[in-house]
């Protein structure tokens, strides 16, 4: 999640800006209050996806809607793998 309320398909098109593979997410309550803890991190977010023109200048939007939950799938600074691979190294020095 980003200032802009994007989610971006990795860490390289954020700091890129790469908006065409990004998309927008209208960001609920509880995403506000879990926006630290959220943000830079791949998530799962369950909602209702959109897609379409809106507005005056009829811009396409594609995004995601009306948020029922937002979790943390990885941290890029200690990703899911590092967990795995302990995990398989403690089963393997207990047999």
């Amino acid at each position: 999640m980003t200032e802009n309320n994007r989610l971006y398909l990795g860490k390289n098109d954020y700091d890129n800006a790469l908006l065409p593979n990004s998309i927008w997410v209208d960001i609920s309550d509880q995403m506000i209050s879990r926006r630290s803890e959220l943000s830079m991190k791949y998530v799962k977010v369950a909602g209702t996806f959109h897609l379409g023109h809106v507005g005056h200048s009829s811009i396409f939007v594609v995004g995601i809607g009306e948020i029922s939950d937002c979790s943390i799938m990885s941290d890029p600074d200690h990703p899911f793998s590092e967990k795995l691979k302990g995990l398989v190294h403690h089963e393997l020095s207990t047999n």
